[in-house]
């Protein structure tokens, strides 16, 4: 049987392979010196960031190494998020009649679970290096350009005219329709979507007649963390959630909008917040339901929309974290 370790190190964006030895149980290198002639040794294969070219390794293996029926090992030495984007392509039709994939009992850590660590030693030692430097500004630059590169935050701006499919866009990427969509102008405020936490939990927050208001969902209640004054919205909002308690989170917040939403619209309304912003859940039906990656969503007012004269200004704030 054909066994054939990966070993990946994307800290340092490099790739090597291995192939077991039956007679003495050993792992050695497929090198220029024992195998010059195989494609695993391509720099594209071996230099950079291996999810980006697993597939055409495994397609290299199958060709080189395949033989009959009997299914090649691989072994996959590296970081988790690795081997799952591994597993996701072996565990396919074509590839799972030919491959078995194990994980190594050696592996690495995932960068996205040692940076918060990572993040919280440069907060200290900042001071430090910015003290002990006679070029203040420069050094505070470098740091700077750091910090930001270390956010693990990636804001997305979706901007175009009105009734252009934003929202529509933004629930496709969501996987259910949270954003009210129409063929009319439908979004008077900028609102910024994070994905929550927790699949069964969802917050609305903004403000309104100069109160904050902040409302908690979960599969079967809802909770205002604040006390707003009972004004018309807010008494609208109790009322329509009162009615709609046993529906799930996204129908829940998607009527919920919906009727922000028209508040916001009305033009002599101007006690509302610019910036709507919203917790919740993506389904795995969606484009970004499986994704790990910290996403914030701006949805903007059409650009050729009159209904936010602060455009420009609001969005400018509410990023510049």
């Amino acid at each position: 049987m054909v066994k054939i370790k990966i070993i990946s190190n994307p800290y340092q964006k490099v790739t090597a392979f291995q192939s077991l030895d039956e007679a003495t149980e050993q792992w050695l290198d497929i090198g220029r010196d024992n195998n010059a002639d195989s494609q695993l040794l391509r720099e594209d294969l071996c230099v950079g960031f291996f999810p980006f070219k697993a597939r055409q390794v495994v397609d290299v293996i199958i060709h080189e190494y395949s033989a009959g029926s009997e299914k090649i090992v691989i072994v996959f030495e590296g970081t988790d998020d690795e081997y799952m984007e591994l597993d996701s392509i072996c565990s396919q039709d074509e590839y799972c009649e030919k491959i078995s994939l194990f994980k190594s009992g050696r592996y690495l850590e995932n960068a996205r679970d040692i940076l918060p660590d990572v993040i919280d030693v440069f907060k200290e030692l900042s001071p430090l290096v910015v003290e002990s430097v006679s070029d203040k500004t420069k050094i505070k630059r470098e740091l700077e350009k750091f910090s930001d590169a270390s956010n693990d935050v990636i804001p997305i701006c979706v901007i175009g005219n009105y009734s252009s499919g934003k929202s529509t866009f933004i629930n496709a990427l969501i996987g259910y329709e949270l954003l009210p969509s129409s063929d009319e102008p439908t979004t008077a405020k900028i609102y910024k979507i994070a994905q929550s936490k927790h699949p069964d939990r969802a917050t609305i927050k903004f403000e309104y007649g100069f109160k904050s208001v902040r409302i908690r969902f979960s599969a079967d209640s809802y909770k205002f963390l604040t006390d707003p004054e009972d004004n018309s919205l807010v008494m609208k909002l109790k009322k329509l959630l009162d009615e709609i308690s046993g529906e799930s989170i996204p129908s829940k917040l998607n009527k919920v909008l919906d009727v922000i939403n028209g508040f916001a619209n009305r033009e002599e309304n101007e006690s509302m917040s610019d910036l709507i912003e919203i917790e919740a859940p993506f389904d795995d039906d969606g484009l970004w339901g499986k994704m790990w990656n910290n996403f914030v969503i701006f949805d903007t007012p059409g650009s050729n929309s009159a209904s936010n004269i602060k455009h420009y200004e609001v969005l400018k704030k509410a990023m510049e974290d």
